[in-house]
């Protein structure tokens, strides 16, 4: 469990592993706006969790966590809007984002 400012203890609130439900999300938004990859993220105490995804590659798909601050999901997460481009490449900011691991292609659907 995770603490709280006032010393107390939290529950987490994902788990780090599939949730049918939110994995359900994630493939009726991938198939509804015709993108390469969904997820439903929480930011929890390890890093941003993903109960839900569709499209990821396979490593991510099995450990539903990223740890690192410099992905488009934190971005999506602290700027409270979605990311809708259909070349990251377009983008400086984005592409950047995407450096040391590349943009992913997901596999068809």
């Amino acid at each position: 469990m995770g603490t709280d400012a006032r010393g107390g203890q939290q529950p987490r609130l994902a788990p780090r592993h599939a949730d049918p439900a939110f994995d359900r999300i994630a493939r009726l938004v991938r198939r509804l706006l015709g993108v390469r990859t969904a997820v439903v993220a929480v930011h929890g105490p390890d890093g941003i969790l993903l109960p839900g995804c569709h499209g990821v590659p396979d490593d991510l798909a099995s450990s539903r966590l990223i740890t690192h601050d410099t992905t488009l999901t934190r971005r999506v997460m602290v700027t409270n809007r979605p990311i809708v481009l259909s070349d990251v490449s377009m983008d400086p900011e984005i592409a950047a984002a995407c450096t040391g691991t590349g943009p992913r292609r997901a596999p068809s659907p």
